[in-house]
């Protein structure tokens, strides 16, 4: 059988098809190539900012939750006040510094820990589980309270309490110290992050009055050294007549009964 015979044209346009084929490949695959790039630059553009926004909410959020812990504590003392239960043995110690915002940071970990677990139930083995429920004892002004918020015996946060300016009504000051219950007094409560332990112990030197900051941050931000929350107030025992007796001009006792 004789070979069949192609024409120089049909060689050429079988040269030019094939050429036109390996075009058309070697462009899809640098499509494919800068495809592939602009998918890593918009991911790398778009991966901090939310990192970022994560980072920031997460912090937000347990600056709230610090809040409502120090606002806890303010709600159960002024609680006491009201009721007339405030002795100064259940109330926080008196850091005899004449402004509250500069009474030292804390210096160690109390040996207590303030649980949201069910009344007798043991804790699980952690590094905590040896430390007493607390009961409202009065704790050293250096002392920074374990907080549990979820139940499981380790430390969410940890509070430091304490008063100054403290002073007493006339009949007050006729019992023993411990006795005696406040008209006035200014409370301090500082929340800090569980952030500020380390191996039961505070971070050495590096803890600040100053609340953190809770700017945008990939990071942990202040939350190493800042309490999350810092709440000061006045808490008065103004209710009881003697109280008002006591700090009352000569014209307003006459509209006070009970006032002499």
């Amino acid at each position: 059988m004789l070979p069949v015979m192609t024409s120089p044209k049909t060689l050429l346009l079988r040269q030019l098809l094939r050429r036109s084929q390996s075009s058309q490949q070697g462009l899809t695959i640098l499509e494919c190539l800068v495809a592939i790039m602009l998918i890593g630059i918009t991911i790398a553009m778009v991966t901090p900012p939310l990192l970022i926004a994560t980072a920031s909410r997460v912090q937000t959020r347990r600056g709230e939750q610090a809040l409502q812990v120090a606002q806890d504590e303010i709600d159960r003392i002024n609680t006491l006040v009201q009721r007339g239960l405030h002795k100064n043995s259940l109330l926080p110690t008196d850091a005899g510094q004449p402004n509250i915002g500069t009474v030292p940071v804390p210096t160690k970990i109390a040996n207590y820990i303030e649980t949201t677990r069910s009344t007798g139930t043991a804790c699980p083995a952690s590094k905590y589980s040896g430390y007493t429920r607390y009961a409202d004892q009065q704790l050293p002004v250096t002392d920074a309270l374990p907080i549990d918020v979820d139940g499981d015996c380790d430390p969410d946060f940890f509070m430091q309490v304490f008063r100054n300016s403290s002073s007493y009504t006339t009949a007050e000051l006729q019992k023993t110290a411990a006795q005696r219950r406040p008209a006035r007094f200014n409370l301090g409560v500082r929340v800090y992050s569980k952030l500020v332990d380390t191996n039961k112990t505070l971070t050495g030197g590096n803890l600040k009055v100053e609340p953190a900051s809770f700017g945008l941050t990939i990071g942990q931000g202040q939350q190493a050294s800042n309490p999350l929350a810092v709440v000061y107030k006045e808490i008065s025992w103004g209710e009881r007549s003697e109280v008002l007796c006591e700090y009352a001009t000569d014209a307003d006792k006459k509209q006070i009964a009970g006032c002499n």
